[in-house]
């Protein structure tokens, strides 16, 4: 059984945006969901992070899928 994401933005290709306290906000895009976690790029540097499907749905701000 395949796990689905809590909300239809959270797809590969998804844009998203995280404040990093002490850093700034930061955009990002999603590489890879894997089960519960989601792997995202982040362009200004060039760095990749984990985060869960929910804080994922907290931060999408744009999704392929919306076209």
């Amino acid at each position: 059984m395949e796990m689905q994401p809590p909300s239809p933005g959270v797809v590969v290709g998804a844009a998203v945006v995280k404040r990093f306290p002490g850093y700034g906000v930061h955009r990002g895009c999603i590489l890879q969901i894997d089960g519960g976690r989601v792997v995202v790029h982040w362009a200004a540097t060039d760095e990749r992070t984990t985060l869960s499907l929910k804080e994922a749905a907290k931060r999408v701000v744009a999704s392929p899928l919306a076209d």
